[in-house]
């Protein structure tokens, strides 16, 4: 309870806590960039090579060195030459150092939990970086998948995997199976990782709490972490992040194990909504298709599904978006939470979620009841 207090101060004096993450005893971390070898698959665009794709790992490192770059500079090129969220100019020089993380910084004690997180489809996984230094912070090792051509990723080798490479991406509304294959190639990238993660083969000495495994994705990553937690038994939990499951193998079975699903919930006007041509009747009208969707999926569900709205926030409010690029958020209107406090809320419940103690919800619960933006949808 000591932890959930002192996130609940840390949340109402972001200032203060700002550099030492939501929780008690914070510590430095440490940022490595690696690349995955799947030999068991092969790459989708090139059949002759196999499956490879970058991770950006943070973790908890007694040692404070130089800080790591947000982004490199090659990536940076390819994404400014590719009108990346058609940001200015300004907008792509000002990311720069960024994180707080330390290169290369040697691991610290543990055994610690686990996280991945996978990038939501067109987003780069670097732009989750300050969210998973959050993570690490409050001591959960995470793991960046930036799926190979989900969206402009740099190996460690300098090869650049771009989404445009994946024709096949531009047909997802015409044929739903590429969905639903790339949504499972996802599921197992997940696996992978936490293949590497048990073995102790991705960073030498990283300690690892094997009984505190978690997948959590944003969007199209969101929904390949429930199916990861179908798949995975490892997986104490999966956490979706504003994705919807269309493609999943969750929306035909039903979910399994201990599941947190995240919504965006952006506060609007009636003015809001003329300016986008609906009246408040048809987006309350889309939330309602949405909820009947996800009950759905919760009546065929053997595990448990915690559903939390977090308002003044919209779909890019689950990276790193409101800091570094804010009018991701804002061109879309509404009125949206401050971005440190909506990094803060959302870094904090995740944190809460991954911290409770097996069969125990009531510090999760305790946790939300004390933020007025987080709100626990109950069941049907």
């Amino acid at each position: 309870m000591l932890r959930i207090i002192f996130a609940l101060l840390c949340l109402i004096l972001t200032h203060a806590c700002a550099k030492h993450g939501a929780f008690i005893n914070p510590r430095f971390v440490g940022l490595q960039d690696l690349t995955v070898t799947d030999n068991t698959r092969s790459d989708i665009v090139n059949s002759e090579t196999d499956r490879r794709f970058a991770v950006r790992i943070l973790y908890p490192t007694c040692q404070q060195l130089t800080p790591a770059p947000y982004v490199d500079d090659a990536l940076l090129d390819a994404l400014q030459a590719d009108d990346y969220f058609f940001q200015q100019e300004e907008v792509f020089q000002s990311w720069g150092v960024r994180t707080l993380a330390s290169k290369d910084a040697p691991e610290c004690s543990g055994p610690w939990p686990a996280a991945t997180l996978s990038i939501g489809l067109g987003v780069s996984g670097f732009q989750y970086s300050l969210l998973a230094e959050k993570l690490a912070n409050a001591g959960i090792v995470t793991i960046i998948i930036d799926h190979p051509y989900g969206a402009h990723s740099r190996l460690p080798d300098g090869t650049i995997l771009n989404s445009n490479d994946d024709k096949d991406l531009a047909r997802i509304d015409e044929d739903p199976t590429i969905l639903a294959d790339r949504t499972s190639d996802w599921a197992r990238d997940i696996s992978i990782v936490i293949d590497r993660l048990v073995e102790k083969s991705l960073i030498e000495g990283l300690n690892i709490n094997t009984e505190k495994l978690y997948a959590i994705g944003h969007s199209m990553g969101g929904a390949a972490a429930l199916d990861a937690c179908l798949y995975d038994d490892r997986l104490a939990g999966c956490v979706d992040m504003d994705g919807a499951p269309f493609g999943t193998k969750a929306m035909e079975a039903g979910l399994k194990g201990d599941n947190l699903i995240l919504f965006s919930n952006p506060l609007y006007t009636e003015v809001d909504h003329a300016a986008r041509g609906r009246t408040k009747e048809d987006w309350d009208a889309m939330g309602e298709q949405i909820n009947a969707l996800w009950s759905d999926i919760i009546t065929k569900s053997d595990g448990k599904v915690h559903r939390v709205s977090v308002a003044g926030t919209g779909h890019m409010s689950f990276s790193d978006a409101p800091i570094v690029m804010p009018d991701a958020i804002n061109r879309f209107g509404g009125k949206p939470m401050a971005p440190e406090r909506a990094m803060d809320a959302i870094s904090g419940v995740l944190i809460a979620y991954m911290d409770q103690n097996p069969n125990e919800i009531d510090t999760f619960e305790a946790y939300l009841e004390h933020i007025p933006e987080l709100n626990l949808l109950k069941p049907n």
